[in-house]
């Protein structure tokens, strides 16, 4: 299968994965009332767990094909990048998962009010971890390319080497700092709103 199409795949299950995001972050969003929001659909919670599930372990098939266009010379940035990226998405499906039945957990309680990075805090036991291992392996698998990316030898213009999805996640990140609606919709989703753009930019760039 050509690396553009594998791109593609990875890119569209991004954007699968961003919409289960934010569609967790409504059913929680709506339940403080400071924020009015609609009340979201019954299917919303359940949508949203099990498209970020299936999702988001896509992403290792990206990061696949990212390493198959590096140097053969540079085997291990080739191994690193193919490995931190599927355990990157492993790792991130299993938050998800987690997140969403913590979510679905809270919700039986009645009046509850559920910030997200607060519900993140609750369950720090079990997701606080997982996210230090997950952003550990995304760093690594995006900075390694885009190390090989700025010198030239990733099969993409240099400039691309901007969209990595570590870079990526902390511009949107401050983005969703600035007023508290973004905190709580934008602010958690940014690490896969990020790879959504990360991997369709190299889709499109991509020489070969």
């Amino acid at each position: 299968m050509r690396l553009r199409t594998v791109l593609g795949v990875a890119a569209g299950a991004a954007v699968v994965a961003s919409a289960g995001d934010l569609l967790l972050l409504w059913v929680a969003a709506a339940t403080l009332p400071a924020l009015a929001l609609a009340t979201p659909p019954w299917w919303a919670l359940p949508a949203g767990l099990f498209a970020g599930v299936l999702a988001i372990p896509f992403y290792g098939f990206g990061y696949a094909a990212l390493a198959s266009a590096l140097p053969v010379s540079d085997r291990w940035s080739t191994t690193l990048v193919r490995v931190a990226g599927f355990v990157g998405g492993a790792l991130g499906s299993a938050i998800h998962g987690i997140t969403g039945t913590a979510l679905a957990a809270e919700l039986g309680t009645p009046g509850a009010e559920i910030a997200p990075l607060a519900l993140v805090g609750r369950w720090g036991a079990t997701l606080v971890p997982l996210w230090i291992l997950a952003t550990a392996s995304v760093l690594v698998a995006s900075l390694l390319w885009a190390r090989s990316a700025w010198r030239g030898h990733a099969g993409v213009p240099r400039w691309t080497a901007l969209a990595n999805p570590a870079l990526g996640t902390v511009v949107l990140a401050c983005a969703g700092a600035t007023t508290p609606l973004l905190q709580t919709l934008l602010l958690p989703a940014a690490p896969n709103l990020a790879h959504a753009a990360f991997f369709a930019t190299v889709a499109l760039t991509m020489r070969r």
